[in-house]
This record gives structure tokens, sequence and C-alpha cells, in this order.
């Protein structure tokens, strides 16, 4: 029996970012944009961080806590969800041409150095 989402599900990867008072703004984006829940990396080492500047949405997001990028890779395997890596680069093709046919994972680049060789 495959543990395959049943629906198209969008998700965000909270890895990475520089600037904490961005994770707070991304939340609220994510709320925004109806992200079905939130991973996160080594969220024990931010604390609180993790919701710094979220503006309360925080409570109205679900979150999934990974110890490593292999977990996560592991998961999304599992459930049928593609990892799609955002990115402002010269080469960079944009989200519009490729639609998505199933559940999503979006993962981000780092502000200043975007994404890194393990993501």
């Amino acid at each position: 029996e495959s543990s395959a989402l049943t629906k198209k599900e969008s998700f965000l990867l909270l890895f990475n970012i520089g600037k904490h008072k961005n994770l707070g703004t991304l939340v609220r984006s994510a709320a925004a944009f109806g992200v079905s829940e939130i991973f996160c990396l080594e969220a024990k080492k931010k604390g609180k961080q993790l919701t710094f500047g979220s503006q309360g949405t925080e409570q109205q997001m679900d979150f999934r806590i990974f110890n490593n990028l292999g977990q996560i890779k592991e998961y999304t395997k599992e459930k049928g969800i593609s990892i799609c890596g955002i990115e402002l680069v010269h080469d960079a093709q944009p989200l519009h041409s490729n639609p998505f046919k199933g559940s999503t994972l979006f993962m981000l680049g780092n502000e200043g150095t975007g994404l890194n060789e393990n993501q």
C-alpha cells in the first residue's frame, strides 16, 4: 500500500536561511499561500528565532522537524512529494514554465549564497 499523499499539497523547507528575521516572514508567506506544512532543520538550535516576525501565523501552521536533509529526502520519496529548488540564478527556469503535477516541497536558497551543495 502506498503512503503517497492523495491530494496536491505544497510544503516549504526552512533551512540555510541567513537572517532570523526572514524566518518569520517566510512563515507568514507560507500561511498566506496555503502551504500545508513547514519542514524545519536544526529547529532546536534556532528556538524562538524560527517564528520571530511571524506575527502569530505560526499558530496556524503545522511544522515537521527533521535532523538532516537525508531524512527529508526519504520522507518526500515515501510520500510522493517532488522537491523544487528556488533560486535566482541566470539559468533558472520560471515556476510557471514547469507546472506541478503533484505535491511539492519548495526549498529556498540562502539570501546571499543561494542553494548549497547539499540542497
